[in-house]
């Protein structure tokens, strides 16, 4: 005590001309004090240490640090309320007092950090005066039960109390955020993170200073990029504060204060990370433009109640801002659907009457990427070979899940006509597939329909199909992709469907032998009775077609058996009822017929001409092909 008695002698030596100069009214204790505080000539711990006073120690948060506040303050204030004003905005990371500067004097540091609290909390004008609005909403925001407490002390009623000594903080830069694209309208997109470890005391993070940096941008203005900065810390947010804080005025700079529950535990690693919400509408101009984020400084507080502020030392990393498509993957992909609607149908048409409702093309849309897409209008063509379109047809609907979302009307006096089915405004869900089907009314051989005649149906011009993605912006055409065709379905009044049942062959094992193809299937009437010339062979008149593949075959002998009934020579299926058929085909590889080279050989069931009379004229001929009938097995033969 005598000690600092001396020392305080000493410095009214030291300002006695000051006072004397300015005795107009005497000072009070406590505004000499503050003389020699603010003169360096005693520090605030030492004044405490003499007149008990807390508020003016720097190891613990006390209730005083919340005011009450008396009067107003401004640039040239002393006092111990200017003191509890700068223990507020230090505790709330917008004041750093160097080392060796004592409290109690409100110089243009004070009225700095005192305007960036103003500008943070909606204070205006945000100018560094220490007014009524600022006190009230000092005294909304200042906690009376201090976080910090006395290590081995419990904590107040409310309040968290850090465990430990003296605490520090290690960093390391987190490599999953880099290059990190922000959308139109997307929001909190991660742009930069780091790792933050608590060592030697838990921590309660205060603030963080961000910079934003001008990569490609011309444009300064970061506010018309963005539209909020967020702080998260392991995925919970600890702040958010409006992009318009990072302006040019302060080189796109903000030290962005942390809610007070941001605490990191001793010996835990926790992500700090800072992510950004882009503008609703960013110029076209600006898309495509970076920017860099870096986290210049962390200030927190210890156990101890120390403040620290550090700059973690990590690197930046560089984020660019897009148009809402580009951020998000947006992609509109268009593939086959349904086998059972688009491989050749034998759609059964009446002599006189229409014929609803026949499923002619299936077809997948699916929404790639992080956005809903919604369709607006689809594009379909329609080909008939045989008769024009609107001799075969009147009306088509579009399908999803048994669902009319668009109907349009066929019209073309020509083979072929493309209508689009608008104002479908179907929603995919992002990453979601739907199944969309084309049904179509079929007139009848009256209105020009002949046995025989086909139809294809196509989404063939997938950049034609109009979508727009959540931001409502057009699903260009370079993230439009893919196609959809049926094969040719036979309009016909009557018809076959052929379904394999087994296939077999007896290997040539010697150069004196022969091989046998044996394949069995099914064949079904539709519409009416049909006949089948008893015939087979290579030939496109034969009742049974089928095709011999290889390196120059021989084939001594074919012969097909049937379940059916015959009449006239021919065979004989009712409507409605399937029959079995039998192919045998032998390839010689004796010296009586020349003999095959070695190689691989297979049978083909290549089609089936049917009749809907005994007269041998085969009106119609099916393509067996579609119905996915496989081939024989292949064999190799030995001409040794």
């Amino acid at each position: 005590m005598k000690k600092l008695s001396v020392k305080i002698a000493g410095a009214f030596v030291a300002v006695a001309f000051a006072v004397t100069a300015s005795s107009a009214s005497a000072l009070t204790t406590q505004e000499l004090i503050n003389l020699l505080v603010s003169a360096g000539l005693v520090s605030a711990d030492q004044v405490a240490a003499l007149t008990g006073d807390s508020t003016t120690t720097s190891g613990t948060a006390s209730a005083s640090a919340c005011g009450p506040f008396t009067r107003d303050l401004t640039v040239g204030s002393t006092g111990s309320d200017v003191t509890t004003l700068q223990t507020f905005l230090e505790e709330n990371g917008y004041l750093t007092i160097p080392a060796g500067v004592a409290k109690g004097y409100f110089g243009s540091l004070t009225a700095s950090a005192l305007s960036s609290y103003q500008a943070a909390n909606g204070v205006s004008p945000a100018v560094g005066y220490f007014g009524p609005i600022t006190k009230a909403s000092v005294a909304t925001k200042c906690n009376p039960n201090p976080v910090v407490t006395t290590p081995g002390s419990p904590g107040s009623p409310g309040s968290t109390t850090l465990k430990g000594g003296a605490g520090s903080l290690y960093y390391t830069l987190l490599s999953k955020f880099n290059n990190e694209e922000v959308g139109e309208e997307e929001e909190d997109v991660e742009v930069l993170g780091i790792d933050v470890e608590a060592d030697g005391s838990d921590v309660a993070l205060k603030a963080v200073k961000i910079v934003f940096t001008q990569g490609t941008a011309t444009n300064d203005d970061f506010d018309d990029f963005a539209d909020e900065v967020s702080v998260w810390l392991d995925g919970e947010e600890v702040a958010r504060v409006d992009a318009d804080e990072f302006d040019e005025d302060n080189d796109w700079t903000d030290t962005v204060v942390i809610n007070s529950d941001a605490i990191i535990d001793e010996d835990d690693e926790v992500e700090l990370v800072v992510a950004v919400s882009g503008a609703s509408n960013i110029d076209s101009n600006d898309k495509g433009d970076t920017w860099t984020a870096d986290i210049t400084s962390v200030r927190f507080m210890d156990a101890q109640g120390a403040l620290i502020s550090e700059d973690p030392g990590t690197a930046t990393r560089t984020f660019s801002f897009e148009g809402f498509a580009t951020a998000s993957d947006v992609e509109l992909r268009l593939s086959e659907g349904d086998e059972d609607i688009n491989d050749t149908q034998l759609l059964v048409v009446d002599a006189t009457a229409d014929t609803d409702n026949q499923e002619v093309l299936s077809f997948m849309l699916e929404a790639r990427g992080d956005s809903d897409i919604e369709i607006k209008s689809i594009p379909v063509s329609f080909t008939f070979n045989g008769v024009n379109v609107v001799d075969a047809s009147t009306t088509a609907y579009l399908m999803v899940d048994g669902d009319t979302v668009a109907t349009e009307n066929l019209s073309a006096a020509a083979a072929t006509e493309t209508i689009t089915f608008d104002d479908i405004d179907y929603v995919i869900d992002a990453g979601d597939e739907v199944e969309f089907v084309v049904v179509v009314d079929l007139q009848s051989i009256a209105d020009g329909i002949a046995n025989g005649d086909t139809l294809t149906v196509a989404v063939t011009d997938v950049d034609d199909i109009e979508a727009e993605d959540e931001a409502g912006d057009d699903v260009i055409d370079t993230d439009a992709s893919g196609s959809a065709n049926s094969d040719a379905h036979i309009l016909s009044q009557y018809g076959v469907t052929v379904a394999q049942e087994s296939q077999n062959f007896n290997f040539i094992g010697d150069s004196t032998s022969s091989g046998t193809f044996t394949l069995a299937f099914d064949v079904t009437a539709k519409g009416e009775k049909v006949y089948i010339d008893k015939t087979a062979g290579t030939a496109a008149t034969n009742g049974i077609q089928y095709i011999l593949d290889g390196a120059t075959p021989e084939v001594s002998s074919e012969n097909i058996t049937s379940t059916a009934s015959t009449e006239g020579g021919e065979w004989v299926i009712p409507a409605g009822q399937t029959k079995r058929f039998t192919l045998s085909v032998t390839v010689d590889n004796t010296s009586v017929n020349a003999a095959p080279a070695a190689g691989y050989y297979q049978v083909v069931l290549a089609g089936v001409q049917v009749d809907d009379a005994s007269d041998n004229s085969g009106e119609v001929d099916i393509d067996v092909t579609a119905f996915d009938v496989e081939t024989t097995s292949k064999y190799i033969a030995d001409t040794e």
